[in-house]
């Protein structure tokens, strides 16, 4: 078999394997297991400023990380930026706040940036600001009553910015109350046993 022909073959393996991997790839919060949902978002504005933002949206109580103090009861939202190699290095990244955040922060993730200062105004955006640029950034964080929708962001530097879509945000379905768990739960406690005699005396 020919060198060439050999070469071209091993480089569409490695090619196949980086598809295959790449999840493993990412950045801590794509694939949280304690996560409610996470992922990651690429964005290009194809004159020099991409990446992704990874994200990953947590129920109260389930928020691993420490360094950042989440609102007791309510959902943890939280971003990691992350520049591709050979970008432009990142100065401010923006979410669209349609609903109500409060506690925006940081926590630590290895490696990463933390920001310089953070801005949250309701019913706008939750924004965190980076001198220097940062090609890899900290946990990104804020807290809200309301489950995950999908809405956008942007991230600015290189003199230019590009939007992320889409990017979880507060929606207007709030959490249930702790009340309504137990409620919930007496209910099936209750509901199980019935249907159970019920299919038997069917059978």
């Amino acid at each position: 078999m020919e060198l060439a022909t050999v070469m071209k073959r091993a480089s569409c393996g490695v090619a196949l394997l980086l598809l295959i991997i790449s999840p493993a790839l990412a950045g801590p919060l794509n694939g949280d297991p304690f996560a409610l949902v996470s992922g990651s978002t690429p964005y290009n504005n194809f004159v020099g400023l991409s990446g992704t933002v990874d994200w990953a949206v947590y129920l109260p109580g389930a928020f691993p990380y420490g360094g950042y103090g989440p609102t007791p009861g309510q959902v943890v939202y939280a971003y990691q930026v992350i520049a591709d190699p050979g970008s432009f290095a990142v100065s401010h990244l923006s979410v669209a706040l349609l609903n109500p955040a409060n506690n925006i922060g940081d926590f630590p993730l290895a490696g990463g940036t933390p920001p310089s200062s953070a801005l949250l105004t309701p019913l706008s955006s939750a924004d965190w600001f980076f001198t220097p640029e940062a090609t890899l950034s900290s946990g990104l964080a804020y807290s809200s009553p309301f489950l995950p929708i999908d809405v956008f962001g942007s991230v600015v530097d290189g003199g230019t910015s590009s939007f992320v879509i889409p990017l979880p945000s507060p929606g207007t379905e709030m959490i249930p109350e702790p009340g309504s768990f137990v409620l919930l739960s007496l209910g099936l406690v209750f509901a199980v046993p019935v249907a159970v005699r019920r299919l038997r005396r069917r059978s």
